[in-house]
């Protein structure tokens, strides 16, 4: 995929999150990621984070543009420097 050293994070991402899903009682990843849509926004960051390569930042992007969390607030940690 070219990805270089990310693939591991993104392959190992993917099992978690069908691992999650199936856990939960979804037919995919796909689904799972819908469902938090309607979930708090400490859950959705918490389900985020549990994904390998996945940090407070990125969550919050993925909660904000994709969850429709609109309480989530993406900082750089180049902020607090």
């Amino acid at each position: 995929l070219g990805l270089g050293y990310r693939a591991k994070f993104v392959r190992n991402a993917a099992v978690k999150l069908v691992a999650a899903a199936e856990r939960e009682g979804f037919e995919s990843g796909a689904a799972y990621l819908l469902s938090l849509r309607s979930r708090p926004r400490p859950e959705v960051i918490s389900a985020l984070l549990a994904l390998d390569g996945v940090g407070p930042k990125v969550a919050d992007c993925v909660a904000l543009f994709s969850l429709d969390q609109v309480d989530a607030i993406p900082v750089d940690t180049h902020v607090w420097r």
